[in-house]
């Protein structure tokens, strides 16, 4: 082997395969965590969660994309070019995102949950896939005929799986039934053993139900939170109950200083009480309308158009 051949041939492929890798990796990282991800995205306040969740599919398709193709020695000058914009695009925005955003976290959340990077590591990890993408811009693709077919064909398969394994919520509200059960007499009666039925009762709230401990229900808690700051709801709209647990009111605490909620008023059911209200679902959300509960939903059936409505008094039908 020459040193004239390596340089020409084999150092160029290598790293062509290694920034596809970490694009593919990066990629599904991001998809594995998409809820945190498109969480991510909606606290820039920049679109709806509509826009956002949309967004961050596409996005993730073409991360994935690129990264095959510069594997598979696919169009590669082109998704090189196209590698370097993305990466130019990513650090610009990072270099400038202190003074445009406010946001809870310093996680940009590039790799996910799989690896966690601050702002600076984003930064430093993007410049050193552009120097090694500028040794690899001699690597030359070799085109072939199934190319042509297969090219579109994994743009389109990518970005239909992106959106289906995991659809965005307002895709499925429109594939399953978006609204559940709830035992709302059981309710009633645990309220008013609380002392807080009034409270609870006065106007068109959502009554948010929580544990503690559930992942999911720190995505949905921050995704609440985050809505009602876009939308500006006020925190009369908002009440939770939380699943009663050992550590009691300093585990509550805890759930709204750590996941950097906005503290709501909010009371504890006991597990029975709880999953005899819900019928077992955890999260979930109540449509109160000055105490009649209108529709009860998961956290991933959030229609955000038609929550919106349901605060700002536009018609609501009772499912």
């Amino acid at each position: 082997m020459t040193d004239k051949r390596f340089r020409k041939t084999l150092l160029p492929r290598a790293l062509c395969i290694g920034v596809g890798c970490v694009f593919v990796f990066s990629a599904i990282a991001k998809y594995v965590a998409i809820d945190r991800f498109d969480l991510y995205l909606f606290e820039h306040r920049i679109g709806s969660y509509f826009l956002v969740s949309t967004f961050s599919r596409l996005l993730i398709a073409l991360e994935c994309l690129l990264g095959i193709f510069l594997i598979g020695n696919i169009r590669t000058r082109a998704t090189l070019r196209l590698c370097a914009l993305l990466l130019l695009g990513f650090t610009v925005y990072l270099l400038l995102q202190p003074s445009m955003f406010e946001l809870a976290e310093d996680d940009c959340h590039c790799m996910g949950d799989w690896v966690h990077l601050s702002r600076k590591q984003s930064i430093a990890k993007n410049i050193l896939l552009l120097l090694m993408l500028f040794p690899a811009r001699k690597e030359v693709s070799v085109r072939k005929s199934w190319h042509t077919w297969a090219e579109p064909a994994l743009l389109l398969g990518l970005t239909a799986a992106f959106f289906c394994i995991n659809p965005p919520d307002y895709l499925y509200t429109r594939l399953y039934e978006a609204s559940g059960k709830a035992d709302t007499a059981c309710y009633t009666q645990a309220l008013k053993q609380n002392g807080c039925l009034a409270d609870f009762s006065e106007g068109r709230k959502f009554i948010c139900f929580y544990s503690p401990k559930c992942a999911h229900c720190r995505n949905a808690a921050v995704k609440m939170d985050l809505m009602a700051r876009f939308h500006q709801w006020d925190a009369e709209n908002l009440r939770c109950v939380f699943l009663k647990s050992g550590q009691g009111e300093a585990e509550i605490q805890d759930f709204f200083e750590k996941n950097h909620l906005k503290p709501l008023a909010y009371t504890v059911f006991s597990a029975d009480t709880f999953l005899q209200t819900t019928h077992g679902k955890l999260p979930c959300l109540f449509f109160s309308d000055n105490g009649r509960i209108v529709r009860s939903i998961n956290h991933v059936q959030m229609d955000e158009k038609a929550m919106d409505d349901f605060i700002k008094h536009a018609t609501h039908e009772k499912p």
